[in-house]
């Protein structure tokens, strides 16, 4: 890679996992949403904020199959961690 300029290099990146809850009072299932980001966020929590606030869905569900559909914007964020799975991320 030394001959590849900086910017055309693959980032490295990992898969967080966002843990949301889906709105059912009471439920303890939360749902979780995988995504890939670059290595260097410095705030997974604020992170995952910011990213289910611009996130919409078509119907994902919980364990207690409770469903979240349309936007997330008002969605809670209950943790945030890199997801330590063996996955494949390709570049493109």
């Amino acid at each position: 890679m030394e001959n590849i300029a900086s910017d055309e290099r693959p980032k490295a990146c990992n898969v967080l996992c966002i843990e949301v809850s889906c709105g059912t009072r009471d439920c303890d299932a939360p749902i979780r949403i995988h995504t890939v980001v670059a290595l260097g966020t410095e705030s997974l929590l604020s992170e995952a904020r910011r990213l289910v606030s611009l996130s919409t869905t078509d119907q994902i569900g919980c364990g207690s199959l409770h469903f979240l559909k349309g936007s997330l914007r008002e969605a809670e964020v209950l943790g945030a961690y890199f997801d330590t799975e063996n996955w494949e991320l390709a570049y493109l």
